[in-house]
Formats: structure tokens, sequence, C-alpha cells
């Protein structure tokens, strides 16, 4: 049996085998096809590339940036009592008005941001690192 990688810029599109003693563009596919046909080892894989005449694995695709770890501000009204939505406010209140500003038109929160940080101090400091943290819990 006779392994043929099938080669279209550099990449390997297809696994060809053929009976021993058939010649592609010859006995069979046109010599335009048979061309593009390169004797490979079993290891070569659909994907792997062919570069001077050798075969290689691909290099590995880059891992992605991570998604952001968002928490809605609405999320956290949800989540919490009157008591503690009116504690919230009078915090906010009394909170520079940058500050109050900024928190009045975000949508949410970005966990890797400054004003989350400032946010989950404020509301450890009003309801303990516990209650903090399920308020403050990714959307």
């Amino acid at each position: 049996m006779q392994l043929f990688a099938y080669v279209v810029n550099g990449v390997v599109r297809e696994i060809i085998s053929l009976d021993d003693g058939i010649r592609p563009g010859t006995d069979i596919y046109t010599a335009e096809f048979a061309a593009q046909l390169h004797v490979c080892e079993p290891s070569v894989e659909v994907g792997d590339l062919f570069e001077d005449g050798n075969f290689r694995k691909p290099d590995p695709l880059p891992e992605p940036d991570p998604l952001p770890v968002i928490t809605y501000k609405a999320d956290i009204y949800r989540r919490c009592t009157d008591a503690e939505a009116e504690a919230i406010e009078m915090a906010l209140a009394a909170a520079p008005v940058r500050q109050r500003r900024l928190f009045e038109s975000a949508l949410h929160l970005d966990h890797s941001d400054a004003a989350f940080a400032f946010a989950q101090e404020a509301m450890v400091g009003m309801f303990g690192k516990d209650r903090a943290d399920a308020l403050l819990a990714a959307s």
C-alpha cells in the first residue's frame, strides 16, 4: 500500500492510499493532480505542513485571551436585600463625585478594573467578605 499526501499551498488536504504498483498521473489521476501528491508516512495527517520536501506538524495555536469576568450592576441589586441596597446607595452618596458617576454610568463591573477593587473593598467593609463575594459574583 502506498500513502500520498495531497498538498495545496503547503498544507496537507487529504491522505490517499493506493495499491502498490499504481502510479499517480499515469495509471490514475491527471498529471496536474498527481503533481500535488507526495509520498508520506502513516504519521502524516490532514493539516500538516509540507515545506522543502518534508512534512511537519503546524505550530500550536496561541491560547485565546481569557474572556473578561464581569458583574452586571443589575445582578448586584437582584442579589441584595432592601437593607443592603440602601447601604450601597448611602455609600455611593458619600463617595467622591467622580467615583459615583463612574459607578452610575457603568452597566457592569469588570473584575480586572480598579473600580471593581474599590467596590469590592467597600462591600467587604459593609457586608463582610462572604456576602460581598456573593453580591459581586460574576454574572
